[in-house]
Formats: C-alpha cells, structure tokens, sequence
C-alpha cells in the first residue's frame, strides 16, 4: 500500500508540445511560403489558439509564414 501512495504522489511527466527543431525546419521547408535558407533566426511564442508557435526570418532580411511547433506545418495550416 505503501508504495502504490508513493507512486501517485510522483508528478506525471510532462507531454510534448513541440517537435525537435530540425524536425519542424524539415517539415516546414516541404509547406508553401517557407524558403530554404543555410541560416534561420527565430522565436517560439504561445498563441491562445494555435499553441506554441515559431517565427523565423532569415538574416538576409526574409520572412516566412509561422510555423506551429507540435506538428511543423506552415500557416495557414
């Protein structure tokens, strides 16, 4: 009994929210709108309704569409 009280009290891990970021850079070079740079400077931000959220420019001054972090795919999507 004692350990079965033990275990519940262990935090349950936590889910995943995002793809690894090479990952959602593969996936979002394969979507339309997202260019193919050696070089990519970004940031991840949680929107309300569409989750976690990167966006990514290029240092040559190009932007690209946002890219949602749980499955890679580029908006709209």
């Amino acid at each position: 009994v004692l350990a079965d009280v033990a275990s519940r009290d262990e935090p349950a891990a936590p889910a995943a929210t995002s793809l690894p970021l090479p990952e959602i850079l593969t996936r979002a070079r394969a979507g339309k709108g997202f260019g193919d740079r050696p070089f990519y400077a970004g940031y991840l931000i949680h929107l309300p309704r569409e989750g976690w959220v990167w966006y990514f420019r290029a240092p040559s001054g190009d932007s690209f569409p946002r890219v949602r972090a749980r499955d890679g795919k580029v908006f709209p999507y």
